[in-house]
C-alpha cells in the first residue's frame, strides 16, 4: 500500500467520527515561529489545524494536518525545507481547570521536501513525533471547553526515509492557537 493511500485512509478514519460528533469536538488552528532542521540555521513558520472529537481514557482523540516551512543555510548552502504531515493526536487535560492546560501527543505521517540547489532535492517520506503544551489565556467558569486565544510551545522529531541520504531533524516552535468550540 502506498504512503499516500495509507495517509488518506488514516485521515478518513480520524475525521469521520469527528464530523459525526461535531457537537462535542474542539478544533484549533495554530500559527507560530519555528526553527530546527538538524543543527542548521533554518527558521520559518509552523501551521497546524486539528480536530478532537472523542474523549476516552482521559484523552481527547482526533487528528489533523501540520505544515512547516523553513529557510536558511545548512553546510554553507542556501536551503528551503517544507514538511507537510498528517496524523492522530491525543490531547490530555491537565490540572483542576482541565481545559485551560493541555498536553498534546501526536504521531505525524507525511513528506518533507528539501531544496538545497543540488540534484538530491526531492520529497522524502517521513514519520514525526510531536509533543505540545497549550495554555488558554481566558477560560469560562462552566464545564464547557475553553475557546479563544491560547499559547502553544511545541517540539517535534522528524524521521525521514533512510533512502534519501538526508538526516532526521528536530523542530521547535512557539506561537498562538485559536480554539473553536461548538
Amino acid at each position: 500500500m502506498s504512503v499516500r493511500r495509507l495517509v488518506g485512509l488514516l485521515l478518513a478514519w480520524l475525521l469521520v467520527p469527528g464530523l459525526a460528533h461535531a457537537d462535542s469536538h474542539i478544533a484549533d488552528y495554530y500559527s507560530g515561529a519555528s526553527g530546527g532542521g538538524g543543527g542548521s540555521k533554518l527558521y520559518g513558520f509552523h501551521e497546524a489545524f486539528n480536530l478532537a472529537s472523542r474523549r476516552s481514557m482521559g484523552c481527547y482523540w482526533g487528528g489533523g494536518a501540520d505544515f512547516t516551512n523553513h529557510f536558511g543555510s545548512h553546510d554553507g548552502k542556501d536551503e528551503t525545507q517544507f514538511a507537510y504531515m498528517f496524523g492522530p493526536r491525543c490531547s490530555i487535560p491537565l490540572g483542576t481547570k482541565e481545559h485551560q492546560n493541555l498536553l498534546h501527543l501526536q504521531l505525524l505521517l507525511g513528506w518533507v521536501y528539501t531544496n538545497d540547489g543540488t540534484d538530491n532535492s526531492k520529497n522524502d517520506g517521513a514519520v514525526g513525533y510531536s509533543i505540545a503544551y497549550d495554555r488558554v489565556l481566558k477560560c469560562g467558569d462552566g464545564p464547557t471547553h475553553c475557546k479563544g486565544l491560547t499559547l502553544r510551545f511545541q517540539t517535534d522529531y522528524i524521521n525521514r526515509s533512510e533512502d534519501s541520504g538526508r538526516s532526521n531533524f528536530p523542530r521547535f516552535s512557539g506561537g498562538v492557537v485559536y480554539r473553536f468550540s461548538k
